[in-house]
């Protein structure tokens, strides 16, 4: 089967986008925003591509790239990650308060 053209490939990933709006805006309008909506199989293929990078090095997660306590706890508790890197030390007293993490630097 020959591939699709780039004019109709782009017109399916817009429609297939403006799809994927579509249920979004219909699955959270319920909820004030702001919130977010993360593709779960994309996290969880980045987070080990991640380990396999670091090869062996653990990984301190930088808490301004992951803003959401579960998915920081989701994280930590995979083999290759080890502790958070905070913003301030309010937050790295709240992530270790909350049991989020027990290893928080600030910097």
């Amino acid at each position: 089967m020959d591939s699709p053209t780039p004019d109709v490939a782009a017109a399916r990933a817009h429609a297939s986008g403006a799809d994927l709006r579509h249920r979004l805006d219909t699955a959270t309008k319920a909820y004030e925003p702001p919130l977010a909506v993360v593709e779960l199989d994309a996290w969880d293929a980045n987070a080990a591509d991640l380990v396999r990078r670091a090869a062996g090095v653990p990984i301190r997660v930088a808490t301004k790239s992951v803003r959401c306590r579960d998915l920081l706890r989701d994280v930590l508790a995979r083999d290759g990650y080890s502790g958070a890197l905070t913003l301030t030390l309010s937050e790295a007293l709240w992530l270790v308060a909350t049991g989020v993490t027990d290893d928080a630097v600030v910097g």
